[in-house]
């Protein structure tokens, strides 16, 4: 199967376009059973403040929110943890070539319940996914946590 186009709630894989997240499973394509967050899509989802030297060069990248990181436990009200808000998976593009043989498109994972549990505003929260978004695009284009800190 071929992943062809990734956009908050639409992902177009063998020419076929989902307005759906998707589950693989042996081949077979599924509707994920997972409720989409409405509340925060636009927040996830577009990129359009980005200046287009950036956006142009963004490239099989797709956008996924999960609720935790697989292995951490609910954040405990009153315990006090670093919590994963975000992560980005993949090759970065400046560490691509064209010899390298292709292992699936790069993909960002925002933690919705971490930033929401760090967040308690609506407005903090969608500050937040930007700039969680926005740091995990500096991983893709190759950026150290060094570096990210420095922006």
């Amino acid at each position: 199967m071929k992943l062809e186009d990734f956009a908050f709630g639409r992902i177009r894989a063998d020419g076929t376009v989902y307005e759906h997240d998707l589950v693989i499973d042996h081949g077979k394509v599924k509707k994920r059973k997972k409720k989409p967050s409405k509340k925060y899509r636009e927040s996830f989802g577009h990129l359009d403040s980005l200046p287009e030297e950036f956006r142009s060069r963004i490239h099989n990248v797709a956008i996924l929110v999960e609720d935790f990181p697989p292995n951490q436990s609910p954040p405990r009200p009153g315990h006090q943890a670093r919590l994963l808000l975000g992560v980005f998976h993949g090759v970065p593009a400046t560490k691509k070539s064209f010899f390298d043989v292709p292992i699936g498109p790069a993909h960002i994972v925002l933690y919705q319940k971490n930033i929401e549990a760090v967040y308690p505003s609506e407005t903090e929260v969608r500050h937040q996914i930007r700039q969680t978004l926005m740091h995990e695009l500096g991983h893709y284009f190759g950026m150290s946590e060094e570096q990210l800190r420095d922006v």
